[in-house]
């Protein structure tokens, strides 16, 4: 260790034990007071702490310092407070799909930033105590000591670093651990919120089942591609629980249509009888057949966008943030701003391809 290392470690005052065993202290620094995390690692990948330093993923710990010294690595790290998912794991047994879906999510962005790295980083010990809830929310996830690079998905990993149950059969040397590892071990996390046991003892129900089960393939290259896939499935789930809410039968039936409602679709179908009426109805003074008819498809396009828009076709307000605004009164006037640009946004493009045609 250089003395200039030293030096900055001795700012650190050791004030309590968090895991003797594993090397892990809260310490104090003397000069601002503030409370950190000392890991003395004897296994470890120093690249992957040296990238985090110089890197800062949200919603992981800060790393402040890393120091090499006589074949162990010390690391101080930001103090994370908060209830680890294993202790509201251990009170409650299981949580609701709403907060699993909260947790997941959050979850997975962060795994999103890790896998986003180059090359690749594997966070490899995914588990309950692992996960900090703050007082505000905020998923936190911890503990990067088993993390490695994913160079490529040749050879095979030389020692487990993760936890049984929760590790992928690549970790116990049966190949590389890639972003299906920690695919996997989301996996496990899932089903342990939904039913307090493993997989292998039962199954979470209906679609979150289902993507327990991609999630946990032996073999990764059956497990979902990236952690993109993953948040694209639970959207999913999110789609088709609001679909039920609303009663929509047919999700990518036109605005009108989706309920398959009798009544419904019978003055869905005179609206858009009228529409069609209306805007093949257009006449322009002083224009050739072309413009005339390009006039009459485009304006009968704008007014369908305008419906297909209010109508909420495929959740687009949603995607928008648009539910998210909590003043009624505001939800509304944002929609019909948005729907008189759509008629004005459509009204120029007109404009411009007449001009080009003429």
């Amino acid at each position: 260790m250089r003395l200039d290392e030293e030096c900055r470690l001795s700012f650190y005052q050791q004030i309590a034990s968090l895991n003797e065993d594993h090397g892990v202290y809260l310490v104090q620094n003397i000069s601002d007071k503030k409370i950190y995390v000392k890991k003395i690692l004897k296994i470890y990948n120093v690249e992957v702490f040296r990238y985090l330093k110089d890197n800062p993923i949200k919603n992981t710990p800060r790393i402040y310092e890393v120091i090499e010294d006589s074949n162990q690595l010390i690391v101080l790290e930001e103090y994370i407070s908060g209830t680890t998912l294993q202790q509201i794991l251990d009170e409650q047994k299981v949580l609701k799909e709403e907060q699993v879906e909260n947790i997941i999510r959050q979850l997975c962005s962060i795994l999103l930033e890790l896998h986003k790295a180059h090359p690749p980083i594997i966070h490899r010990d995914i588990k309950p105590s692992n996960i900090i809830i703050s007082p505000d929310g905020v998923v936190k996830l911890i503990d990067m000591n088993a993390a490695k690079w994913s160079r490529n998905h040749s050879g095979r990993d030389t020692a487990l670093l993760g936890t049984v149950g929760y590790a992928a059969p690549e970790q116990y040397g049966f190949a590389s651990s890639c972003a299906q590892t920690d695919i996997y071990s989301v996996g496990i996390l899932v089903n342990m919120m939904l039913t307090g046991v493993l997989p292998q003892e039962r199954l979470a129900r209906g679609a979150w089942g289902e993507i327990i089960s991609c999630c946990t393939k032996m073999d990764p290259q059956e497990r979902y591609n990236s952690i993109d896939q993953v948040i694209a499935a639970i959207d999913h789930i999110q789609s088709r629980s609001k679909d039920a809410e609303r009663g929509i039968k047919c999700r990518y039936a036109p605005p009108g249509f989706r309920t398959l409602t009798p009544l419904t679709m019978l003055f869905a179908t005179g609206g858009y009888f009228l529409i069609i009426l209306s805007g093949f109805s257009l006449t322009v003074e002083n224009s050739t057949p072309t413009v005339l008819w390009l006039n009459r498809i485009w304006f009968t396009l704008i007014f369908m966008a305008i419906i297909f828009f209010f109508g909420n076709y495929m959740d687009i307000q949603e995607k928008m943030g648009i539910c998210k605004i909590r003043n009624t009164l505001l939800r509304i006037m944002v929609k019909l701003f948005l729907g008189f640009n759509i008629l004005i946004a459509g009204i120029i493009l007109l404009a411009i391809i007449e001009q080009i045609i003429t």
